[in-house]
This record gives C-alpha cells, sequence and structure tokens, in this order.
C-alpha cells in the first residue's frame, strides 16, 4: 500500500489526483483507472459468489449483479472518523480520516482532519463514489 499525506496532493478534481512522492517524483491517482480495478475485482466469480452467500435473501443473477456492480462507480473506500479497517485486502490503522483509491497498488490518502477530506469527497463524488466505512 501507499500512504500519502494529504500536504502531498498537488491537485485534485473528478479525474484524479496529483501528489509529490518522498523522493520528488509526481504521482497521479486516475480514478477511471481504479474504476477498472474495482470492476475486475467486484466483477469475478468468486465476488458474485461471496455476495451471494453474504446476501441469501436476494436472488439476483450474475447480470443482475454485474450492473448494480457497474452502477457504483466506485473508485475507493473512506472513512472520516478515521477507524481501522480491514478493506481490498489492506489493513488500515486507526487515526486520521483517510481514503483508500482501488490504484493497481492501493493507495491511502491521509487527511489532516474533516473539512480537507469532504471537500475532496465532493470533488470525487460529482463523477465517482467512494464507499463509505464510518
Amino acid at each position: 500500500m501507499i500512504t500519502v499525506d494529504y500536504a502531498q496532493v498537488q491537485n485534485m478534481d473528478e479525474h484524479g489526483f496529483s501528489y509529490i512522492e518522498v523522493n520528488d517524483n509526481l504521482q497521479r491517482v486516475d480514478f477511471a483507472e481504479c474504476y477498472q480495478n474495482y470492476l475486475t475485482k467486484r466483477l469475478s466469480q468468486e465476488a458474485y459468489e461471496l455476495h451471494r452467500k453474504a446476501n441469501p435473501t436476494l436472488a439476483f443473477s450474475y447480470e443482475k449483479y454485474a450492473a448494480r456492480v457497474k452502477s457504483w462507480t466506485e473508485v475507493g473506500a473512506r472513512n472520516i472518523l478515521g477507524g481501522a479497517s480491514n478493506w481490498w485486502g489492506m489493513h488500515v490503522e486507526e487515526g486520521s480520516p483517510w481514503m483508500l483509491f482501488y490504484t493497481d497498488i492501493p493507495t491511502l490518502l491521509i487527511f489532516p482532519g474533516g473539512e480537507a477530506f469532504e471537500e475532496t469527497r465532493i470533488k470525487i463524488h460529482r463523477q465517482w463514489s467512494t464507499f463509505d466505512l464510518t
């Protein structure tokens, strides 16, 4: 997992964000790529079977399940309270508000507080969604 402090972010919009790595290299998180990674993981047969087991009363065909997954436009997960979580195969420690993006190597963005978190959430949600783990 790549951890990025909000102070490293250079620009943020509804398409993604750029940040400066510790070694001064500029990196970019592209939300369209995050969404494709989400689809790859969530549209697998394994994910469908897990969904069916977790929701036995919902008789979803794979086609209906896939349509629902695609409609969510999910690019990451978030927790404004900074709670600990095991999500997307990553363990996030309790602490500051955070967002975890579905990049090839998941990117954890740590915020200094709720205001920066909320401004970022609003920009992302113009086009995409993040799963609330608060």
